[in-house]
């Protein structure tokens, strides 16, 4: 086994992610700031003693640069983690053909949309829902199609992408949580099955990527997705703890009605954030200052108003103020400036995932 990886032997899981986690805090991703991106300079990394050399696919080839997935419910985004956005995003939707379509048309449409023969992925179902059964993979709490989903990665990934980089969905919730630990498993699983191309994965939760993109590493966040929204506590670079409703921007137009619905019961400050800051003085949330909003349905135009005032009313919740992302990509940047980092080595090999299997090699991703 390469020494990137582990060694399964030596220690517990359990250990082992509460160790590499806190090397990762303490000495190798810190400060975060110093790695977010400056997005129209041509250098992503700062300017520092880069650390001691490890075994990875960066030493056997130097311009070797993940390809980031950002898993959304609604919406897949791809890219390479050197550039400033994604150079792919479409509905995270995939479509077969309806039964009643005939032999004929049916093998011309998957001639000229499927990759694999069977199911019409991502943007190539675009003017053609009429003849698909459309369905989406992601639901609120967990992927219901890995064969689809596995379609939308294939279909966004580029020919020469030989290292994938996955942030999961938001309700995967932490590396400690087991819906992360099932979905990390059946990542490794399809991705080595399905692009078989790829030499080694990376799996990263979803709750402090938005938080990374702006280079910050503490922080409160909330991010208002599709089907949930997920309130976190991001310290020393991870999320320490997540709270998640499942209420998210599905289905809703941006207008009176759809604020409601997501600041009806549950809503957002008692259900997910509160949780989070439980046991924090009011002088530790004071000194968080900002609540940091990603996600689409946070965009709605009266979203962030309409949260300040509830935070306003709240004394615990009252010193926050509401920040914006800048926009919908800032958790898929957040997830780029991970993967393109020198310092992040949490990569499970093809031999590792065979060697190992996928439920073994998904409970040492840590962040």
């Amino acid at each position: 086994m390469s020494a990137m990886t582990w060694s399964p032997e030596a220690v517990e899981p359990a250990q082992l992610q509460k160790a590499l986690r806190a090397e990762w805090c303490s000495c190798l991703f810190f400060p975060l700031s110093c790695l977010a991106r400056s997005w129209r300079s041509e250098s992503r990394l700062p300017d520092v003693t880069p650390p001691e050399p490890v075994e990875s696919p960066r030493s056997e080839e130097p311009e070797w640069t993940p390809f980031v997935v950002d898993v959304g419910s609604y919406q897949l985004r791809g890219g390479w983690a050197r550039d400033e956005d994604p150079s792919v995003a479409f509905r995270c939707v995939t479509g077969r053909p309806k039964p009643t379509l005939g032999a004929a048309a049916t093998a011309r449409l998957l001639a000229e949309r499927s990759d694999d023969g069977a199911t019409v992925a991502g943007s190539q179902c675009e003017g053609v829902e009429a003849l698909l059964d459309v369905s989406e993979p992601c639901g609120a709490d967990a992927v219901t199609d890995w064969d689809g989903l596995a379609g939308l990665f294939r279909a966004a990934t580029p020919d020469d992408a030989t290292t994938l980089l996955i942030a999961a969905p938001l309700g995967a919730g932490r590396p400690d949580d087991a819906p992360f630990a099932k979905f990390a498993a059946d990542a490794l699983d399809h991705s080595f099955e399905t692009l078989d191309r790829l030499d080694a994965v990376a799996v990263v939760s979803a709750a402090p990527l938005a938080m990374f993109a702006a280079g910050l590493v503490e922080g409160a966040a909330l991010c208002v997705g599709y089907h949930r929204t997920v309130a976190a506590l991001v310290t020393h670079g991870a999320a320490e703890r997540c709270a998640a409703l499942p209420v998210g921007g599905a289905d809703r137009l941006p207008d009176d009605t759809a604020l409601d619905a997501l600041f009806g019961r549950p809503d957002p400050l008692h259900t997910a954030l509160l949780p989070v800051l439980a046991d924090r003085h009011p002088d530790e949330i004071a000194a968080l200052a900002t609540l940091h909003l990603s996600g689409g349905a946070s965009f709605f135009e009266a979203y962030r108003p309409r949260l300040q005032a509830g935070l306003a009313h709240h004394p615990r919740l009252a010193s926050l103020r509401c920040e914006h992302a800048p926009d919908a990509f800032a958790a898929w940047r957040g997830a780029a400036v991970v993967g393109h980092s020198p310092q992040f080595t949490s990569w499970i090999t093809r031999d590792d995932f065979a060697e190992h299997g996928p439920a073994r090699a998904a409970s040492f991703f840590t962040l």
